[in-house]
């Protein structure tokens, strides 16, 4: 941990400081980390709030993944959706394709509704953006099959055959701890073959998986 605090916080560290991290181990050793809103250092040492960066680290070294320039860092993931503190996207939990050579990554569309950044923020749109594993390129996106704000994809979980993926709310900004509540009480999962991110999938409704979208319930024990 001191060596990464110092590795950050030195002039050749390329972040301040991120949110919501995600490691994903890759088949070739390295590991891809995705964050929510980043400081970038800008190429005048001064801090730049992106919305979404990817590190791919190999072994002891990372490399930042962003878009913009050095000058100017602008988001890693659809920065052509992005407008600044008003529209923007988080990188939610995330996939390899059943062939291994893509990581699919859900992404949620978030806009501000409230006099400032962060005063209140609603999800809107769920994405998934695939990233090329060889070059770490973004080679496509589109709407995720369930495209709703209850945001099946905040994270996932894979056995052998399928992949689960847990929905929640996101009211964090401009909700209180109202909102962190009935986000934790009401989680819901749907489930798609392994690694089918784009496949439709069904949901679990208490008894049995169905493919009604409003028959899932909250999996979280109230008891």
């Amino acid at each position: 941990a001191s060596d990464l605090n110092s590795y950050f916080s030195s002039e050749q560290g390329s972040l301040f400081g991120a949110d919501y991290q995600r490691a994903h181990r890759l088949a070739d050793g390295r590991t891809l980390w995705t964050f929510q809103d980043a400081f970038v250092r800008r190429s005048n040492g001064s801090p730049k709030l992106v919305h979404n960066v990817g590190l791919i680290q190999s072994g002891n070294c990372f490399s930042l993944l962003r878009s913009g320039t050095a000058a100017n860092p602008e988001p890693w993931l659809l920065p052509e959706l992005t407008r600044n503190e008003e529209t923007w996207h988080w990188p939610m939990a995330g996939e390899l394709s059943t062939d291994g050579s893509t990581l699919q990554v859900f992404v949620v569309e978030m806009n501000e509704q409230g006099p400032g950044y962060l005063g209140e923020v609603v999800p809107t749109t769920n994405r998934i953006v695939d990233i090329r594993i060889s070059d770490l390129a973004v080679v496509g996106y589109g709407l995720a099959p369930d495209s709703s704000d209850e945001l099946f994809g905040f994270d996932t979980a894979s056995d052998d055959t399928w992949t689960y993926l847990y929905g929640h709310c996101y009211k964090q900004f401009g909700f209180g701890w109202l909102g962190f509540d009935e986000c934790a009480q009401h989680v819901k999962v749907a489930r798609v073959p392994k690694g089918e991110l784009k496949a439709v999938p069904t949901y679990w409704d208490g008894t049995r998986w169905n493919n009604n979208p409003a028959s899932a319930v909250s999996i979280f024990n109230t008891s």
